[in-house]
């Protein structure tokens, strides 16, 4: 019999979440108006469900970290439902105009969307591609894999003998990471290669892609011309995912070679690198696609409104 917090998961998990998410995509497409929209509300409130919940477990299970995690993606999630009430947007208007030099033409990006529908398409579309890249096995097994093998450089130049085992929990097609019943190493059960002989397990979160999913959609979604959005993304794909791969080898190398703890090296070198990777490629998008950091700004004006 499965226990309670494991069936609250599960529906959370594979119906509320993939459901709210597809909810709040249409929501932006359907009705374009910057006022309330209730099938966007709909969504937002399903994305906090299966927050609440997974923040319940959490608890249950005494993961201080992984709850301090979904108690601030709670409290964003609380604060885009009230947004999205307050219809927050910047104005619409002109498009991003850019010059291609090699036709001697001038290019015009799209229309501008008003920033509640402008954050309700980046996260619902981030998080459903975040969603189909850690259940579908053979993707989440090359992600993890490819990330991996490009995690050894440092341990390799430090003289360590090091080899890759594959674990891949559930079946050939699809699995659920957090409710398969056998665990491995104590760690939550998920697609893990482990780092041998080390105890060090390379897992899909080393890999940076939810964040690199987040800037490509933050920046596709603006009304930059075509060239400038290449470039954003192609800085911020490359300083968010070298700074995971950095900190990974940082971690087995530092760690599996005991020049430090696993603590140490992990949880403070390891975030301070990645830390510096997600902050460069805040950087990037905000100077080459401006509209980003506009929509941004646009969050902390609807604080300081409902602050007056």
């Amino acid at each position: 019999m499965k226990d309670w917090s494991e069936i609250f998961l599960i529906f959370a998990e594979v119906v509320v979440l993939p459901l709210s998410l597809i909810l709040l995509w249409t929501g932006t497409k359907v009705f374009r108006e910057s006022h309330p929209s209730p099938l966007r509300l709909s969504g937002w409130s399903g994305i906090a469900l299966y927050s609440l919940t997974a923040l319940m477990v959490s608890l249950y299970y005494l993961e201080p970290v992984v709850a301090v995690g979904q108690v601030l993606g709670t409290i964003f999630i609380i604060y885009m439902i009230a947004f999205e009430l307050g219809g927050g947007s910047i104005s619409g208007g002109k498009s991003d105009v850019g010059s291609d030099s090699s036709r001697g033409t001038r290019r015009e990006g799209r229309a501008r969307l008003p920033s509640n529908l402008y954050w309700g398409r980046v996260i619902s579309s981030a998080l459903l591609f975040n969603f189909l890249f850690s259940h579908i096995t053979f993707i989440t097994v090359a992600v993890v894999y490819i990330s991996a093998l490009l995690s050894l450089s440092l341990p390799v130049i430090l003289g360590m003998d090091v080899s890759l085992k594959l674990y891949a929990m559930g079946n050939s097609i699809i699995f659920k990471t957090r409710y398969i019943p056998e665990v491995i190493g104590g760690n939550l059960p998920e697609v893990q290669v482990q780092v041998l002989p080390t105890d060090v397990a390379v897992v899909y979160g080393c890999s940076g892609i939810r964040e690199i999913l987040f800037a490509l959609f933050a920046i596709l979604f603006t009304g930059a011309n075509g060239e400038k959005k290449r470039r954003a993304f192609s800085l911020s794909f490359f300083l968010v995912f070298f700074s995971n791969i950095l900190r990974n080898n940082l971690v087995i190398g530092l760690y599996g070679s005991g020049l430090s703890s696993f603590e140490t090296a992990h949880s403070l070198i390891g975030s301070l690198v990645v830390l510096a990777g997600i902050t460069g490629a805040a950087i990037v998008c905000f100077f080459l696609v401006p509209e980003t950091a506009e929509h941004l700004s646009a969050l902390f004006r609807l604080s300081m409104k409902e602050g007056a």
